[in-house]
């Protein structure tokens, strides 16, 4: 079995989090940025994303 637990190469920092519930549908939409501190060189980052369809991703 793998290790489920992210990699330690970025640890974030801070998280600015907007979402939007559709009660009706029991879902959500939103947007999401975070602040990290990358700790070694590295050409990846992992998130965690279980049960999530990610529209757009970038790095800044």
């Amino acid at each position: 079995m793998t290790d489920p637990r992210l990699p330690r190469l970025a640890v974030p920092s801070a998280y600015r989090l907007e979402l939007a519930p559709d009660l009706d549908a029991h879902t959500f939409t939103g947007t999401v940025e975070i602040d990290v501190e990358i700790l070694e060189p590295t050409s990846r980052l992992v998130l965690n994303s279980i049960e999530l369809t990610i529209h757009s991703a970038s790095v800044v």
